[in-house]
């Protein structure tokens, strides 16, 4: 795993096209310097002026995609390691990688299926739900198997 992951997973790239903001120095260029306001905010430049948040998690399922096999400690471990511990960052870090694991899966008739909670004992499925589990009696990561939607 990479050592950075955390902050390729939670920082944001910068803007692309500058910072003024698409038209804004040919609009500023247009207009008469009486016409021109006194105070401008910061984020009014800005995309509509609003701030938005995001967390890349393409490269964390990727990373958890391409591990599916080996035992969870390992993969669990890797992902530890690569983070700083009592950090803000790690715990966000963390709380994602577990949207992506189903940590307490059971297996009824050999289909995984949820360990606790309303949904208990209920077959876990890939759709707008975790897509990974890992195995109660190996111990290994595993995807949820593909069930059909009729």
């Amino acid at each position: 795993m990479r050592s950075d992951m955390d902050k390729v997973l939670v920082e944001r790239p910068r803007g692309g096209a500058g910072y003024a903001g698409k038209g804004y120095r040919k609009e500023l260029q247009r207009t008469p310097p009486e016409e021109w306001r006194g105070r401008e905010g910061m984020k009014a430049r800005w995309r509509g002026g609003s701030k938005h948040f995001s967390d890349h998690l393409g490269p964390l399922s990727r990373f958890l995609l391409s591990n599916v096999g080996r035992p969870w400690d390992l993969v669990y471990s890797e992902i530890c390691e690569g983070t700083r511990r009592g950090f803000p960052v790690r715990e966000h870090f963390l709380v994602h990688v577990f949207q992506f694991v189903e940590r307490s899966a059971i297996l009824v008739d050999g289909v995984p299926c949820h360990g606790r909670g309303n949904a208990y004992g209920t077959p876990l499925s890939n759709y707008g739900g975790r897509s990974l589990y890992i195995c109660p009696r190996t111990g290994l990561l595993r995807r949820v198997p593909v069930r059909d939607r009729r």
